[in-house]
């Protein structure tokens, strides 16, 4: 048998039942009961490879918010400690800004680093 997913689908929540009822074995014995598969994942939506686009940048105290439009959404799993950001002055004379994180809020579409100064 073949299982051929719909396309443009994202779901990793899936599971195959057989009713061993309508299976036979070469002693020709029926099975009985239901064979469960393992949970599997069904992905055949395409890559996005289209990069966000900043809109706006807000800094509040230590933080800078920057709000993206997408899309689709950005992965916060994909983002780790400070994401290999670094910030730098409008007049580039004074020390790099570090970042300490970098939050992603897909649903409103922002991404918040908090910074060293």
């Amino acid at each position: 048998a073949s299982l051929t997913p719909t396309a443009n689908c994202n779901d990793a929540t899936n599971t195959i039942r057989v009713n061993l009822g309508g299976v036979v074995d070469l002693g020709d014995r029926f099975g009985t009961g239901i064979a469960t598969s393992a949970n599997y994942t069904v992905a055949t939506q395409s890559a996005d490879t289209t990069p966000p686009v900043i809109s706006t940048a807000v800094v509040t105290g230590n933080q800078l918010v920057l709000t993206y439009t997408e899309a689709g959404t950005l992965d916060p799993a994909a983002l780790t400690g400070n994401a290999g950001f670094t910030i730098n002055t409008a007049s580039g004379t004074a020390a790099p800004i570090t970042v300490s994180s970098a939050v992603v809020n897909g649903a409103a579409k922002t991404v918040t680093l908090t910074l060293s100064r």
